[in-house]
């Protein structure tokens, strides 16, 4: 599963901590259609990683570090994306890139509403801060709904990783402005 970990530019954006093994205790939907939210919701793994790479674009020629940062923790996020969808498929629904409001889908969309297009260096690192805050804290609702050891297991372990992105996030941040 540490695949993206060959890509050397990831190994400075995640804790040196292994993933523990993707894996459930037996189908259940209601916890997928939790995972859903994380997955493809509007606070989730794909919104950051599409959010990211928008910010590393635009930033490449005016800040480097940050694009870097930005490219490294975005591999990461797919890393979480991954070991989300295999949750989610093993729980008994298809990780399709939706999430589940009160009650139904909603397809994710690149929309305005899900991610942040500012432009600014400052912007941008405020609202990729914000992105990961707002993940951990969806995180740890969550983890008070499952009672499945192995998927709360797994959503501490990936917070770790939103903890230390949060950091580095702050950092370069402080850096410029």
């Amino acid at each position: 599963m540490d695949y993206y970990k060959d890509c050397e530019i990831a190994e400075k954006y995640s804790v040196k901590l292994s993933y523990p093994k993707v894996t459930v205790e037996k189908p259940n939907e209601r916890y997928a259609k939790l995972l859903l939210n994380d997955y493809a919701g509007t606070v989730s793994e794909l919104t950051a990683i599409t959010q990211y790479i928008f910010h590393k674009i635009v930033l490449e020629k005016e800040y480097p570090d940050v694009s870097e940062a930005l490219l490294g923790i975005s591999i990461i996020e797919m890393e979480h994306l991954e070991m989300l969808g295999q949750l989610i498929n093993d729980l008994g629904l298809p990780p399709q890139f939706r999430s589940c409001v009160r009650g139904r889908s909603v397809w994710w969309t690149a929309s305005e509403r899900n991610v942040d297009y500012s432009v600014s260096v400052k912007n941008a690192l405020l609202a990729d801060i914000s992105a990961e805050m707002r993940a951990i804290a969806q995180y740890e609702r969550d983890i008070e709904l499952i009672d499945d050891e192995q998927i709360v297991c797994l959503l501490r372990r990936i917070i770790l990783d939103e903890q230390q992105h949060i950091d580095i996030f702050s950092e370069l941040y402080n850096r410029y402005s």
